[in-house]
């Protein structure tokens, strides 16, 4: 039963949210990759917040993205990992 209505609090919450930065997007999308890019990783930190506090779910990432253009492939099974992949940052080592 607390799993039901952590999901539709859940849904109450991140579809509304996510309605305002599709907005904001389109708002900012003239100015540049930039700004864009910022209320990405604003959507995606907003969804975490979400999933952490809401679900109840920890995410654990093993590894590091590196520096340069790849492509990584993701095995994942559901989109809360596609999602929470846009909020980590690239690590460099020097």
């Amino acid at each position: 039963m607390m799993a039901a209505i952590r999901s539709a609090l859940f849904a109450l919450l991140f579809y509304p949210g996510t309605l305002v930065y599709v907005l904001s997007v389109i708002a900012v999308s003239p100015l540049g990759s930039r700004p864009v890019r910022a209320v990405v990783h604003g959507w995606s930190n907003y969804h975490h917040f979400l999933v952490r506090y809401v679900l109840g779910i920890r995410m654990v990432f093993e590894g590091f993205i590196p520096p340069g253009p790849y492509l990584i492939a993701m095995k994942h099974q559901a989109m809360v990992e596609t999602v929470e992949a846009l909020r980590r940052p690239i690590r460099r080592s020097w």
